[in-house]
């Protein structure tokens, strides 16, 4: 896929570089009280703890920790790719 040229162009792709912090932002916010849920939870009634730590390893926590730094890895990726393509540009 070809990304148009211009200014409007680099505006464009400059905002989604951003939107990429903001999303990062939000999965960090968002597993951060997931994490805290389960440990007030946990606290309170502790057998809510000692299920959610039998569950399946596709439902604990670690693996959505996992889940969630792949997404964080991918979306540094695209913004690293839309950085180069800006700069290949300018240097053009």
């Amino acid at each position: 896929m070809e990304l148009a040229k211009g200014p409007k162009s680099d505006e464009k792709i400059n905002y989604l570089i951003n939107q990429g912090d903001v999303l990062v932002n939000y999965i960090e916010w968002d597993f951060a009280e997931i994490k805290a849920l389960l440990a007030q939870d946990g606290a309170q009634y502790p057998s809510i703890e000692t299920q959610f730590k039998a569950l399946p390893a596709a439902k604990s926590l670690d693996s959505l920790e996992r889940r969630k730094d792949g997404l964080i890895n991918q979306i540094h990726t695209t913004q690293t790719n839309l950085r180069q393509h800006l700069e290949n540009r300018k240097a053009a």
